[in-house]
């Protein structure tokens, strides 16, 4: 499925740790969302706290959902851009709660938005 822009979607991100890290909840951005992955936009001081660790926890909020839809993911690349570290996370379905529900709201929402572009 085509990734989508996710611009409109509330997120933030844990690393995926123990310790007082795993307390760790920092705001992000999507940038585009799939089915298989998702690239974040990270403030360059959120960066400084999560370059250190490649998985994360997501909280998504998913419009229409009561509680937000938690994924564990890999960093695959981090890249610089103006406003801050772009983050490309690919999911991690095997450490999910509940992939397959997740799976079925992700599609959903995409499906939503394309039919709104």
């Amino acid at each position: 499925m085509t990734p989508v822009a996710g611009r409109d979607l509330e997120a933030s991100v844990s690393p995926n740790a123990s310790g007082t890290a795993a307390l760790l909840a920092l705001q992000v951005a999507i940038h585009n969302i799939s089915n298989v992955g998702v690239s974040l936009r990270v403030s360059t001081n959120d960066h400084a706290t999560l370059e250190a660790f490649d998985d994360l926890l997501l909280s998504l909020k998913l419009p229409g959902k009561q509680q937000p839809s938690i994924v564990f993911c890999r960093v695959r690349y981090r890249a610089r851009v103006t406003d801050g570290v772009l983050y490309v996370c690919e999911y991690d379905w095997s450490a999910t709660m509940d992939p397959l529900a997740v799976v079925e709201d992700l599609v959903g929402y995409m499906l939503d938005a394309e039919d709104q572009s």
